[in-house]
């Protein structure tokens, strides 16, 4: 038994993803990271999808820095951002002839403060949106929204005056839904829950060689700009087997 027990240990400390407390460190001039255009991360009229993310913000600055965008103005897009006058969370979604931007119901995040993150994209059902694992209480309607497919690169942050100034860290994309239990879960630190269907990961978990770290991708990885990890300074979570 002890034995057992023993090897358990040894399989949780040692056959991991990451560290914890580590994180990515953006300081808001062009520091983001590119991945080009993939089909995992397009989804059509039919395909529900969901993005989790653990976030700190040094500044929310008046520029609406982006935690995400995949698309154009000009095209089709999905991106999450702040808003330009506050640390409060702005979703869009565009197929082209229709926008829709998620309501300002004064979900905010706080500076210098780890906070978690998840958007629901039900494709013709609602856009809904939790904070530290609590919805925020406000569903927008998707039933206008078409194909989201385009090719352009997804990009975490920006290479423009809207990059991202702060951490982050954990970041998923899910060709589904997130269950309120899943959500719960990965707010708990519980990062090696809900692994089915898991179309990007963004770990940032490796401090010494970021290069090698750059996500779990389906098809394709992706290229660091400028930014550094930071280890230390990252969420309540920790890369483990499950048992």
């Amino acid at each position: 038994m002890k034995q057992l027990v023993a090897i358990i240990v040894f399989l949780f400390l040692f056959n991991t993803e990451g560290f914890p407390g580590s994180s990515l460190d953006y300081d808001g001039d062009a520091d983001y990271i590119e991945m080009a255009d993939n089909a995992n991360l397009d989804f059509d009229a039919t395909t529900d999808f969901a993005v989790a993310v653990w976030l700190s913000p040094d500044a929310c600055g008046t520029d609406g820095p982006f935690v995400l965008n995949k698309g154009t103005a000009a095209g089709t897009f999905y991106q999450i951002r702040l808003r330009t006058t506050s640390c409060r969370i702005l979703v869009s979604v565009d197929d082209g002839p229709d926008v829709v931007n998620s309501t300002d119901d004064g979900a905010a995040l706080t500076n210098a403060s780890w906070q978690h993150l998840v958007v629901n994209f039900d494709i013709d059902g609602n856009m809904t949106r939790y904070l530290n694992g609590v919805s925020t209480g406000t569903a927008d309607a998707l039933s206008t929204i078409g194909d989201l497919t385009n090719v352009n690169v997804l990009r975490v942050s920006l290479n423009t005056v809207s990059a991202w100034d702060g951490q982050m860290a954990d970041l998923r994309i899910y060709r589904r839904l997130l269950r309120a239990s899943e959500i719960s879960e990965l707010y708990a630190g519980n990062v090696i829950a809900s692994p089915d269907n898991l179309a990007l990961h963004l770990p940032s978990q490796d401090s010494a060689s970021p290069a090698n770290d750059i996500s779990i991708l389906q098809g394709g990885d992706g290229t660091w700009f400028n930014q550094t990890a930071s280890s230390g300074n990252g969420p309540p979570i920790f890369y483990g087997l499950p048992l």
